[in-house]
């Protein structure tokens, strides 16, 4: 909700936001979390799984 509030654009009584201004705070809430690791990596090989 914090995110959404600083977000926050007009809209009468209903709550709307910047969506990309909202994803720019939310990430970087995360990214500075000190609870919260996020790694950035890439797939090296899809596995065929039975039947497909």
């Amino acid at each position: 909700m914090k995110a959404a509030d600083i977000n926050k654009v007009p809209a009468g009584r209903t709550l709307a936001i910047d969506r990309n201004e909202f994803l720019k705070t939310v990430t970087t809430a995360l990214e500075n979390h000190p609870f919260i690791i996020i790694k950035h990596e890439g797939i090296q090989k899809i596995l065929k799984l039975g039947n497909m």
